[in-house]
């Protein structure tokens, strides 16, 4: 199983689960996941490196990429960083 990333896209936000497609993340860093057909920008929460794999029953999606500049700023119009 690939390594796996907890982010949250809402600051009190439910934890969701992506695969990290090979990106070079770690705590507080921003990304850009798909979630509803649409791309959301969320923080991560637990680097892959701090995940048990074997907690999760069921495959995940993959992080698009990290949130750039012009991402985080459409998703500040939206609700407000922690």
């Amino acid at each position: 199983m690939p390594p796996i990333a907890g982010i949250r896209l809402e600051r009190s936000g439910r934890m969701l689960y992506f695969d990290d497609a090979g990106l070079n993340i770690d705590v507080d860093d921003y990304v850009v996941v798909e979630k509803d057909g649409e791309e959301k920008v969320g923080r991560v929460v637990i680097a892959p490196n701090q995940l048990l794999i074997n907690q999760l029953r069921e495959p995940v999606p993959s992080l698009r990429r990290i949130a750039t500049t012009e991402d985080l700023e459409k998703s500040d119009a939206s609700h407000p960083r922690p």
